[in-house]
């Protein structure tokens, strides 16, 4: 099993929440894997001073390594919106390491994170996004 966390652990309103969210996800995919006798349980966070679009593209290409009978988890807590003009159901989420930062150049697709995600051939893909999806203007 791979778990690849990724939490906005230093934003001020909701850096709190997404820390313990974060620690509670570890947890609870730990008690999965010993549930399910699954022997490998692999996983990393992007948070703090390695948030950033970047971090996360370079971790879904290099840390998420599965075999056809792996399960693969990628998990997302902080903000997220839409945009009305693009079609997508899904929410983009804000990968910016600061609040100056274009949140549109830093913003990542969460149906494009899946469909990496998922050509890599996982038996299972799980991929989880605790934001917001409201409309933004642009």
């Amino acid at each position: 099993m791979f778990l690849l966390f990724v939490a906005n652990v230093t934003d001020d309103k909701i850096g709190t929440a997404d820390r313990k969210n974060m620690y509670d996800a570890i947890d609870f995919f730990k008690k999965i894997k010993e549930f399910l006798g699954i022997n490998t349980f692999v996983y990393d966070t992007i948070a703090g001073a390695n948030y950033s679009k970047q971090t996360v593209v370079d971790k879904i290409n290099s840390f998420i390594t599965p075999g056809s009978n792996d399960i693969v988890v990628f998990y997302y807590s902080g903000h997220g919106f839409r945009k009305p003009k693009d079609g997508r159901a899904g929410p983009y989420i804000d990968l910016r390491p600061n609040l100056k930062t274009d949140y549109n150049a830093t913003a990542m697709s969460m149906e494009d994170i899946l469909v990496t995600i998922r050509n890599k051939g996982a038996r299972l893909n799980l991929i989880l996004s605790d934001c917001c999806n409201d409309d933004v203007k642009s």
